[in-house]
């Protein structure tokens, strides 16, 4: 199970947040989705939250690069090589672990995405 939503001031941090979260299943596939979007350029990725979907799409940027908009049915996400890269490691760190978070940069609709791991329910909405 993997999900997506945008929450505005989660967990009462002020800010809004693109949360990604899900089982050990959920990033896994992940996972692999962003390894195979690191090699291909012009590539996309969906993930179908409760309310809208995420679309993650690589961009040429050669620096670090993360940035949120609204598109015709969600969000879209838009990240270089490099912040893939990254995003990639930090997933990796939650392999061994069986719950945890990490915090991805971003501009734009959200200040920050958030992966999860076994930490949130399916049933989670943002308000």
């Amino acid at each position: 199970m993997l999900q997506v939503g945008l929450f505005r001031d989660f967990k009462f941090k002020g800010i809004n947040s693109l949360l990604l979260w899900g089982d050990t299943e959920g990033l896994a596939h992940l996972q692999s989705a962003i390894a195979t979007l690191s090699r291909l350029s012009g590539s996309s990725f969906q993930i179908s939250g409760s309310d809208a979907k995420l679309s993650i799409v690589i961009t040429d940027a050669s620096d670090q690069f993360s940035e949120l908009s609204k598109s015709e049915h969600g969000w879209e996400w838009v990240c270089s090589r490099a912040t893939l890269d990254e995003v990639a490691v930090l997933i990796e760190g939650l392999e061994n672990s069986s719950d945890g978070h990490q915090y991805i940069d971003v501009k734009g609709l959200a200040e920050e995405v958030i992966i999860s791991k076994n930490e949130y329910p399916p049933s989670l909405r943002p308000k």
